[in-house]
């Protein structure tokens, strides 16, 4: 019963919260007004006083106050996360530090399932040391929810230290079931916050269109599935059930010169020019969608 309750006023708490949009890298002034911009998501390899800078440096640029930042895991990371702990309390820009693909980061360092659970946990207990209103976020795919490296009982606790989940999907014809994906990234990481990962940007040539069939997707289909999948984020985005919706990469605005066409696996070089423009008809209609609404 206390536990019910607990959740339902965690539901109710994030319900009344400004809603996130958030986007890795930065835009135009003219997008961020259209996505009603509020965080900027970043990668960074450096010491924590550098990311720190990096951190604040883009937030002054976007005109955003949330930056979400994502660092490697590795044996050092707890030792990093205290010093981000102190920094933020001088920092506050900085909201929230954690893993991308953390799946793949925890299968990097060959370690056992109780080895990476205890890195882990470390990494948390640090990141917060200085500063408990600093987050700390993952981010899992769709295909992910299942494995060991989440569900294995030595992360039990650590699921349930997560306070956001940056949940994305891998394959297009996966996305309009996103709202099953949610439910089961509630049940798993109970404290958690979800913010809906997603990709305006042509992934034709990235991965199939769906686990099973190995076929690529069309452009029809890249874009169709796309703007399903967007609607159903927004929804749970409407009614609360999610608190943000994050877009990898950024650019709104300048797409085409994204770094990801430099990377043949994200577009190939004779397909480009289309990969532009699928590209910016997902992000019209993300634009067309988010400019109406009152968020």
């Amino acid at each position: 019963m206390l536990a019910g309750a607990l959740a339902l006023i965690c539901s109710m708490a994030y319900a009344t919260q400004p809603k996130m949009i958030i986007t890795w890298g930065g835009n135009t002034p003219g997008w961020n007004k259209k996505l009603h911009l509020n965080g900027i998501r970043i990668g960074c390899s450096s010491a924590p006083a550098g990311c720190v800078e990096a951190a604040q440096k883009i937030a002054s640029q976007q005109h955003v106050d949330k930056v979400f930042l994502s660092v490697a895991l590795m044996p050092l990371s707890p030792s990093y996360a205290q010093q981000y702990s102190a920094l933020s309390a001088a920092n506050p820009v900085l909201y929230s530090v954690g893993f991308d693909d953390f799946v793949n980061q925890i299968d990097r360092l060959r370690i056992s399932p109780s080895q990476s659970a205890s890195l882990v946990r470390q990494f948390i207990n640090n990141l917060k040391s200085a500063n408990s209103n600093l987050h700390f976020g993952v981010t899992i795919y769709e295909n992910e929810l299942a494995r060991p490296e989440i569900t294995a009982t030595e992360m039990t606790d650590v699921r349930n230290q997560i306070d956001f989940v940056h949940l994305y999907v891998h394959y297009r014809e996966n996305g309009p079931r996103f709202t099953s994906y949610v439910r089961t990234a509630k049940n798993l990481f109970p404290n958690a916050a979800i913010i809906a990962g997603s990709y305006a940007i042509d992934r034709i040539d990235y991965l199939p269109c769906s686990p099973a069939a190995h076929t690529l997707c069309t452009a029809s289909q890249e874009i169709s599935l796309f703007e399903q999948t967007f609607d159903s984020q927004l929804r749970l985005l409407q009614d609360g059930t999610i608190v943000g919706i994050e877009f990898y990469p950024g650019n709104f605005g300048n797409v085409q010169s994204s770094s990801m066409w430099r990377d043949p696996r994200s577009c190939k070089p004779d397909r480009l020019p289309e990969c532009i423009a699928d590209s910016k008809k997902m992000r019209d209609y993300v634009g067309q969608v988010l400019s109406k609404q009152n968020l």
